[in-house]
């Protein structure tokens, strides 16, 4: 890490702008070579950076440290895992937004599946995971089976997070904007001014 942003010291850089994207790059190649015997710190390294590929929209870069990252942190798991079903998720979400959208619901329905394993029907990731096949779900106009999967993460989150939590409030811009696309606009209004109070309500500034 230290190494990473001594990139941005201008005795290394020579006075040139470092950009962020540079010092994912640079970073993707160091921890592919530095940390070669430890799979565990390597993995979590390598989702790290994926993720924030993602967030800049570099995909191809992104999927394939996540894909490396999933490798390892399967090699090392001895059981279900919490990292393991993270770095599916993530894939999950790249597969979307390349607009692969079977392949999201495949991944996030794998991640599903282990985050039930280990912390039953309700949980705040178990949330998370309805939330991403029934975007997926949406993508693909399975638009019934997508709406079960949105409105059971939105009850789950309700149940486990604290009243007004913003998150409530992505869950509902989610099913409300599939209504509305569903030309549903009675059923999408409540939904959609519900994440807007709860969004004015959490953040009380111009966010």
């Amino acid at each position: 890490l230290v190494g990473l942003f001594e990139m941005s010291d201008p005795r290394e850089s020579r006075g040139s702008t470092v950009t962020a994207r540079e010092l994912l790059d640079r970073g993707a190649v160091q921890v592919e070579g530095a940390l070669a015997g430890q799979p565990t710190v390597q993995g979590r390294l390598m989702d790290a950076i994926g993720r924030v590929y993602r967030q800049l929209g570099v995909f191809d870069q992104s999927e394939a440290l996540l894909a490396r990252a999933l490798r390892l942190r399967e090699s090392t798991a001895a059981g279900p895992s919490d990292d393991v079903a993270d770095t599916l998720a993530e894939l999950g979400e790249v597969a979307r937004e390349k607009g692969d959208y079977a392949e999201g619901e495949a991944l996030h329905r794998r991640a599903l599946e282990i985050r039930r394993a280990l912390h039953g029907e309700t949980d705040d990731t178990v949330a998370f995971s309805l939330n991403g096949i029934g975007l997926a779900l949406d993508q693909q106009g399975r638009y019934d089976e997508s709406e079960e999967m949105l409105r059971g993460a939105i009850a789950m989150w309700r149940q486990v997070r604290p009243a007004g939590d913003p998150q409530v409030a992505v869950g509902l811009n989610n099913l409300g904007q599939m209504l509305r696309r569903r030309a549903r606009y009675a059923d999408a209004e409540p939904v959609l001014k519900e994440a807007l109070d709860i969004r004015r309500a959490a953040f009380k500034t111009d966010h």
